[in-house]
């Protein structure tokens, strides 16, 4: 199971709520810290071009559903 979510643009997607809260911050970790503007920088202006040329973006998260009795 999977779900589908779509953004107008990288711009979007970058300081959507859940991403800013979920993502964000363990991503910019992975970067030296002189280099993090510069890089998301990039990442945002490559997003927003792949976006222009497909009309959004597009993210698709895997999921999974348990359901339990307890007992």
């Amino acid at each position: 199971m999977s779900l589908r979510t779509r953004f107008l643009d990288g711009s979007a997607f970058l300081r959507h709520y859940f991403v800013r809260l979920a993502f964000l911050g363990e991503w910019k970790k992975v970067v030296p810290a002189e280099h993090v503007a510069g890089v998301f920088r990039a990442l945002e202006e490559e997003l927003n071009r792949l976006a222009a040329g497909s009309g959004a973006l597009e993210l698709t998260v895997p999921i999974a559903y348990l359901e339990g009795e307890r007992g």
